[in-house]
């Protein structure tokens, strides 16, 4: 074993909240923290919607493990923890049991969601999820093991976004509270040459979600009059609360004979849901629906969905010869989504745009929409491995789908009848093949799909996609890659037909000269281009959506190792350019000297650089530095 520190019983106990009686044996430890300094210029809200990384305390990462305890309660335990303190996304993993009797298994993460991009500055959040996890599974590796478990994540923060009403168009303050909880039991069981495992679930989700209008913003968004009135809002105020609850079935089933192995699967969720809203705003608005000015309008919706969906998997693998496989399956796929939402809105205060007719009008509408789609999954493949330093593979699928949409009046906001029935089918082959020889690999990847129509819009009706690669390896010396992938996405329909290329070459080198250093350089290209047939908002007619970018990417990096000393650096640099052009230079630089023994410090240099040329108000440089210390198990 390792280096280790001596850690006693009361230790072990107080991690586990157990009785357990005293040993001695040793646990390996592995320890780093610090605290970290960032010095930023720039547009913090892009810096912080793209890396989020702050100033202050950090647990860098904590690794515990061992499995030859003593105890009567426990003989296993290991931990992880990583980034938990000032970074923006952090995890904690706890794991205990003995053998035979029980594992325990618990889980934990923390991520903070930041999106405030200069260039969309009315839609803005800034949201923590915390999610934690743990399951019991009592007598691990018998014939029958019941499992427990629970999880538990909520999701909360503000955020702004903007609201048409009346108008205008304003901006809103936001404050979410969602929280997702799901118990579950089930069992797994080995029985020989069938093994499997069976967990139903029940799933509740819970959300309250409040807006209220900015203070300020009640002149909108934007400026002009309508009708001899720009349309204003005295205040704003609406809340929505959701409640669904979803039964989860899980079943695998496995079983392995000679050189046949059978495998079937089932999953099944059945959601329903409410989701009530009330909404209350006064000012000086417009309404075209009613042809009228009105002074107030309160809202309620009262919504009820339903999202019903399964799915039934076999398949079946065969080792003809060693080194020859076969495979088929079959899949179906179902889901139905339908829902019934009534709206029932009471203007007060109104004006008909002929300035008579003072009154109060109260608008009525229930919607109702459904989704109903079946999807069939037929695929067979077959792989060879034993043909000295050459390997094949070749595979066929279909996937045949049923698709119905029935879609409320209420709800079509274009010309032309959106619901239907359709059917779909779109077939697949792939194949690959390898040479492994003296140092030499090259693989290449081929995949081709075609698909009779297109039903949505980013449908395709052709598609193919090629890979390649080629890498030469000198021992532990010298390691050259290089690969090339393109894809064709097509769809020629009429009114909705779409063009889309993308292509991505590139080369690495990593070398290693001498003991203890290392370098590596890398160079990649990418190409993207699509076309795509809209509707203009104003007149609806046909338009074009073209998209085209041109990035290059290039990094390296160095990494040496002088006892009691390792220094690492790495460098990268991407230039886009195209619709979207920016720049991300960046560079990482570390330094950890070991001494007395376990103990190290570990400097960290980490700079970010982004740059987008036609918006400056976006771009920022950051220096984060870093300093830590490792306590570590020794050799």
């Amino acid at each position: 074993m390792r280096g280790t520190m001596r850690v006693r019983a009361s230790i072990l106990a107080s991690l586990l909240g157990l009785s357990v009686p005293a040993f001695s044996q040793t646990l390996p430890l592995d320890l780093t923290v610090g605290y970290r300094f960032l010095s930023l210029s720039g547009s913090e809200e892009m810096y912080r919607s793209q890396v989020n990384e702050r100033s202050g305390l950090l647990l860098r990462s904590l690794s515990l493990a061992t499995s030859d305890l003593s105890g009567s309660i426990v003989d296993s335990v290991r931990v992880d923890a990583a980034d938990l303190g000032a970074g923006p996304s952090g995890m904690f993993r706890f794991q205990a049991g003995r053998t035979g009797l029980y594992d325990l298994k618990f889980n934990y993460r923390r991520t903070e969601h930041f999106d405030s991009v200069p260039t969309f500055p009315l839609q803005t959040s800034d949201r923590t999820r915390n999610s934690f996890d743990i399951e019991l599974t009592a007598l691990p590796g018998k014939v029958i093991s019941p499992i427990v478990g629970y999880s538990r994540s909520r999701y909360e923060g503000p955020g702004t976004s903007t609201y048409t009403v009346g108008g205008n168009e304003f901006r809103l303050r936001s404050e979410l509270d969602d929280t997702e909880q799901e118990f579950r039991v089930g069992a797994a069981f080995d029985a020989g040459p069938v093994t499997g495992q069976v967990i139903q679930g029940w799933r509740k989700t819970t959300s309250t979600e409040t807006n209220t209008l900015i203070p300020g913003a009640g002149t909108g968004v934007n400026p002009g009059t309508t009708l001899d009135l720009h349309p204003t809002l005295n205040d704003l105020t609406r809340v929505t609360n959701s409640d669904a609850n979803t039964p989860v079935t899980n079943a695998v089933v496995v079983g392995r004979f000679s050189r046949i192995k059978l495998i079937g699967s089932y999953v099944r969720a059945n959601g329903e849901g409410d989701t009530e809203s009330a909404e209350s705003l006064t000012g000086n608005l417009l309404s075209y629906p009613i042809s009228r000015f009105f002074k107030g309008l309160n809202e309620t919706v009262s919504s009820r969905a339903r999202n019903k969906q399964w799915k039934g998997e076999g398949r079946l693998e065969v080792n003809v010869v060693e080194g020859v496989d076969v495979s088929a399956g079959y899949s179906r796929r179902h889901k139905e989504l339908d829902g019934i939402a009534l709206l029932n809105s009471l203007y007060t205060g109104t004006v008909a745009f002929v300035g008579k007719d003072t009154k109060d009008v109260l608008a009525i509408v229930n919607a109702q929409t459904a989704l109903e789609r079946t999807e069939d999954v037929y695929e067979v493949a077959a792989s060879a491995r034993a043909l000295g330093p050459v390997s094949l593979r070749v595979g066929w699928s279909q996937a045949d789908q049923d698709l119905t949409v029935t879609q409320d009046p209420y709800e079509i906001v274009v010309p032309g009848h959106q619901g239907g029935s359709f059917e779909r089918s779109v077939k697949r082959f792939d194949g690959s093949a390898s040479v492994n020889h003296k140092g030499v690999m090259f693989n290449a990847e081929y995949r081709h799909e075609t698909a009779d129509q297109a039903v949505l819009r980013t449908d395709f009706t052709k598609r193919d996609r090629l890979r390649l690669r080629l890498s030469y390896v000198l021992g532990d010396t010298l390691r050259l890659g290089l690969h090339v992938t393109g894809v064709n996405q097509t769809n020629d329909g009429v009114g909705n037909d779409l063009d889309g290329r993308s292509r991505t070459y590139g080369a690495d080198v990593e070398a290693s000269p001498w003991k203890g250093l290392s370098l590596r350089l890398g160079a990649n290209r990418f190409t993207s281009d699509s076309s795509l047939s809209i509707l203009q908002p104003y007149d609806y007619s046909l338009g074009r959506s073209i998209h085209e970018e041109r990035g290059t990417d290039l990094s390296g990096g160095v990494t040496y190792t002088l006892d009691p000393a390792t220094f690492s650096l790495g460098v990268s640099r991407f230039e886009n350019k195209g619709s979207y052009p920016f720049d991300i230079d960046r560079a990482r630089l570390s330094v950890e000297v070991g001494f007395a023994k376990q103990f190290g410090v570990v400097g960290e240099w980490g700079f970010d650089s982004y740059h987008e040329p036609n918006r400056g108000s976006a771009s920022y440089d950051a220096n984060r530095y870093g300093i830590y210390l490792r306590w570590h198990p020794i050799d």
